[in-house]
């Protein structure tokens, strides 16, 4: 073969490479959730039938975190997981979900994982006009996990940089309590 022509196929693969590997961690669209392929695992609320996990809280010892994720699918055919957030407010023309929001599925990763032995590959995150399809990447984990460092570092040690505002902190369990901020 030509030493020119690998080259070509060369750069005509790492090109395609390129434009198809997607690196955002979520993707902004329509909210439309597919019930194809999927049944209700988890959820939040009961009335939901015998055969769903309804109002358990998660816990992970492993991460020290839980929560309760709204709704819980799980693929009918593979042991995945995908974890639902429904949000009540808008999101509006934001390219992007809101820190916190992100966050919170990030938790609900490390506790599907932790709970149920299985690593999702996603979440959704739900507002009212949009939704974003939050992918489980290395860079949503370890702001994550470096969030929860921070945490245990400022309970042990009683210091920390507070991002304090009105908006942030208004209602924040801490608010007019522990913090001196607000």
């Amino acid at each position: 073969m030509d030493l020119n022509l690998i080259k070509v196929i060369t750069v005509i693969i790492i090109l395609l490479i390129l434009i198809f590997y997607d690196k955002r961690e979520y993707k902004k669209k329509k909210p439309k959730i597919t019930k194809q392929f999927y049944k209700l695992f988890y959820a939040d609320e009961k009335g939901h039938g015998k055969e769903v996990i309804m109002c358990k809280l998660l816990k992970s010892e492993k991460y020290r975190v839980k929560g309760k994720p709204d709704y819980i699918i799980k693929n009918v055919f593979v042991n995945r997981y995908i974890p639902i957030e429904i949000k009540s407010g808008e999101i509006k023309n934001k390219l992007k979900p809101k820190e916190k929001d992100l966050m919170q599925i990030g938790v609900y990763f490390l506790l599907i994982e932790d709970n149920f032995g299985s690593r999702p590959k996603k979440g959704l995150l739900v507002y009212k006009d949009y939704m974003f399809v939050v992918k489980n990447k290395r860079r949503v984990r370890k702001k994550v996990l470096n969030t929860i460092k921070s945490m245990d570092k400022m309970l042990v040690t009683g210091k920390g940089v507070a991002d304090a505002s009105y908006k942030k902190c208004e209602f924040c369990i801490c608010r007019k309590t522990v913090c001196k901020h607000i």
